[in-house]
């Protein structure tokens, strides 16, 4: 793990810099990190007999970071199969308890992590993890299966490939945080992951959205019922400042993955008013193109401007490779 420099991210110079050295000096690949605490908490893939490691590393700079190995034989699949959840509901002798834990999926089982032991808790489930059973987990396909927190039901909801032709997620196995129990989803579309996004919109502030398995298309989830129809808004916001100082815009460069067919619309503020709108082709200029590229004068004047990019057409994909803005300071002013 390279931790750069205060301030500076991607560089790697000076007194500030550090390379972690995650595991037990097995070299097997970082497939996660997350924020744990104040901590970093590292997964690495699972190999072999030996396993993989999860490893957590606490301090503040690279001369205070120490390690700590909280399993040499568990890992985790891939960067989509683990999460840290605040405000877990968990049972002590006396009373509930409210705590922090990460939550990973091993070809094991599910995990349940504190910070100091890791837990397995899918015992109920475990016949995926038996590979006696017909239904276990396939092995070589660990990168399609993932886990994630549902915060409108808080639970922990997992995809795995069952069974030995299967390639993609088929079995969707639900655990909730407060009961202790584990359930299955039969989704309308099978899942190939799932996130949390900032609604643009509604009454909710975060919503949860999903990565549609072999279809190329994302759904919001728990919206509806059966509700795989409604086209999701793919929005790209870019906010531009400097000091609370006045600035000039006068060129935007944009640039997009060439598609079959599609149009972006990116809209421009000044101070949250809005100002303009283009519509922008994704088609390439030629048909060996591999990006579609827009570049165009504007007139912007302000000491906080916008500039988002929309696309909600059901089948049509926005990728943005770059985007570029040119500024100045407004004397003027």
């Amino acid at each position: 793990v390279y931790v750069s420099a205060v301030s500076n991210p991607l560089v790697l110079n000076g007194s500030d810099f550090g390379i972690l050295k995650a595991g037990d000096g097995r070299a097997n690949r970082i497939v996660g990190m997350r924020k744990f605490h104040n901590e970093l908490m590292v997964w690495q893939e699972e190999r072999g007999v030996e396993g993989g490691c999860i490893t957590l590393f606490e301090g503040y700079s690279p001369l205070t970071f120490g390690k700590l190995l909280l399993s040499s034989k568990i890992g985790s699949m891939n960067n989509n199969s683990m999460c840290v959840v605040d405000g877990v509901m968990t049972a002590t002798k006396t009373e509930e308890t409210i705590k922090t834990l990460a939550f990973s999926l091993s070809r094991y089982g599910v995990c349940a992590i504190d910070g100091m032991t890791v837990t397995i808790i899918s015992d109920d489930i475990g016949n995926y993890f038996d590979p006696t059973r017909p239904e276990c987990i396939r092995a070589g396909y660990e990168k399609e299966m993932w886990l994630a927190h549902d915060p409108a039901y808080n639970v922990i909801r997992v995809g795995l490939v069952s069974g030995a032709t299967a390639t993609s997620c088929n079995v969707f196995p639900v655990f909730d945080l407060v009961t202790k129990t584990w359930s299955f989803d039969t989704p309308a579309q099978p899942l190939s992951c799932v996130t949390e996004i900032e609604a643009g919109s509604g009454q909710s502030p975060v919503v949860v959205i999903g990565g549609g398995v072999s279809d190329g298309t994302v759904y919001q989830l728990n919206y509806g019922i059966n509700d795989v129809s409604d086209a999701v808004i793919c929005s790209v916001e870019m906010v531009i400042n400097y000091k609370a100082l006045v600035l000039l815009i006068s060129e935007i460069l944009v640039r997009f993955k060439a598609q079959q067919g599609g149009t972006a619309s990116l809209s421009m503020y000044e101070n949250g008013n809005h100002k303009f709108t283009k519509q922008l082709s994704m088609i390439g200029d030629q048909a060996n193109h591999t990006s579609r590229r827009h570049r165009f004068s504007c007139n912007i004047i302000s000491d906080l401007a916008t500039i988002t990019i929309t696309n909600e057409a059901e089948g049509e994909t926005m990728e943005v490779y770059e985007i570029g803005v040119k500024t100045a300071i407004w004397e003027q002013r």
